[in-house]
């Protein structure tokens, strides 16, 4: 990707915007700062003057357009249907072409990017290094000397989960005529969620599903892309469209994952791969919905009341909003409300919490409050990042609720066979 080849994909998309103003209420950036700039609408004009040498860069245009969550709620509200998650990747590549960020800070960002995009083996070493950290006196250290403050790092040092993580077992199936369903295991939860991931195996073989997670994989792109790599991005795409050759399902477990996987697209497709790829994809509640659980296995009652949260990447652009809660309502017993904020971005919008702590904290403080008001005995999130971000909200505020995926609710109440 070149400047000029990212300034003209800019400029042929802002000109679909006729500035009706439609998206900014339902903008969450504008929600917050309640000025024009921090708005679909006025980052647009920004876009477009920024892109048209018609503004020079500067600290403040940076501000304004790296605000942005992402969250792509003015998309599902926009009549013109305005390609705005493009046209944003886009100006924060060229953002990065002339951005005064200093160099300690832009190599510290492309460490940690480039960690959640490298091989499995990375990923797995990195597992190990985060639970050798909780379980020695490191981490408490670390919170009591507020080290990591110098190198803010302390962002991403709450959001770890406070139990360690094991590495995903896959059982040997006796009946190899089993239908197969590949697993994306994505990056972060590979590093902090593979509760999920063991959950995601456990329910499929329930369901009579062969899974096999192949260790080709990576990262979908999603991280790389909205900090403005988009060559990153899409060497994450051909990486995935490899080590998912065949024709079997693909079920992921991350919906911002999922939302930004089907967006794959190859300039020079012959083989029609990334088309066939997105045919392939399903959200894991989404595709589980559309068989029959298994007579010989047990769903055991949960006598429990669960906050339903739904991203933004499940609502917004996969334009999924009921599928967890039909996988919840299998489960006998169950309560299920949904935040009264769900239209509203949680902060998380992957590594915005961490870049963008206090405008991700004012947003997180919407979710918290309406936890506070429904007491659940569970938030359920079809999203890591936005679990993650809850989880650490709901500890700052010595709440017990936890946070955790419809799918692993779902799996801890499969009576075993």
């Amino acid at each position: 990707m070149t400047p000029e080849h990212a300034s003209a994909k800019l400029k042929n998309l802002s000109e679909q915007c006729v500035k009706c103003g439609l998206c900014i209420p339902h903008c969450p950036t504008y929600k917050v700062f309640n000025i024009e700039p921090e708005s679909p609408r006025g980052r647009i004009s920004l876009m477009q003057g920024y892109c048209g040498d018609m503004l020079n860069y500067s600290e403040k245009l940076e501000e304004r357009l790296q605000h942005c969550l992402s969250c792509r709620a003015c998309e599902a509200a926009c009549p013109a249907q305005v390609e705005y998650g493009t046209m944003i990747d886009h100006a924060k590549f060229l953002l990065n072409q002339d951005s005064s960020t200093p160099f300690f800070q832009k190599i510290l960002k492309k460490a940690s990017t480039g960690l959640l995009t490298g091989p499995k083996y990375s990923l797995a070493l990195t597992r190990q290094l985060v639970n050798i950290y909780q379980a020695s006196y490191l981490r408490k250290l670390a919170q009591k000397t507020k080290i990591l403050n110098l190198f803010k790092l302390d962002g991403g040092e709450k959001i770890l989960p406070s139990y360690r993580q094991k590495s995903v077992s896959i059982p040997e199936y006796d009946q190899t005529e089993l239908p197969k369903v590949y697993l994306f295991s994505g990056c972060v939860a590979e590093i902090v969620d593979t509760a999920t991931l063991q959950a995601a195996v456990d329910v499929l073989t329930a369901y009579g599903f062969q899974v096999e997670i192949p260790k080709q994989q990576g990262c979908c792109g999603a991280v790389s892309s909205h900090n403005g790599d988009l060559d990153g991005a899409n060497k994450c795409m051909e990486k995935n469209l490899s080590a998912f050759s065949g024709d079997a399902p693909i079920v992921y477990v991350a919906t911002g994952c999922g939302a930004h996987m089907q967006s794959y697209f190859l300039d020079n497709d012959v083989d029609n791969s990334s088309a066939q790829f997105k045919t392939r994809l399903f959200e894991i509640c989404d595709f589980l919905n559309d068989y029959q659980f298994p007579q010989d296995s047990k769903i055991q009652p949960l006598e429990k009341k669960v906050a339903l949260h739904l991203p933004c990447s499940q609502r917004n652009v996969l334009k999924n909003i009921k599928s967890s809660r039909e996988m919840l309502e299998m489960i006998p017993g169950m309560e299920i409300v949904e935040l009264h904020s769900n239209d509203t971005c949680c902060g998380a919008a992957g590594t915005y919490m961490l870049n963008h702590p206090d405008v991700a904290a004012e947003l997180l403080q919407l979710k918290l409050n309406d936890i506070k008001e429904l007491n659940p005995d569970l938030v359920a999130s079809a999203n890591i990042g936005c679990a993650l971000h809850m989880q650490a909200g709901l500890l700052g505020e010595k709440s017990a609720v936890q946070v955790k995926h419809p799918i692993e609710i779902l799996a801890q109440q499969i009576e075993q066979k």
